[in-house]
């Protein structure tokens, strides 16, 4: 899938749950408000397919 090019990442908390687990909180940045309508796909499917 393509991703746009302005989008950054921000690692906001890393926290360990169990031996092989881990909770990651980050936030995504876009230019656009269409640059996050891509992220997020049609009703949020983007979002629930990474969790």
């Amino acid at each position: 899938e393509e991703i746009p090019h302005a989008a950054a990442v921000v690692i906001e908390k890393i926290q360990k749950l169990g031996k092989d687990q881990l909770e990651i909180w980050v936030l995504i940045l876009v230019e656009r408000r269409s640059q996050k309508q891509i992220l997020i796909g049609a009703q949020g499917s983007k979002l629930k397919e990474i969790g």
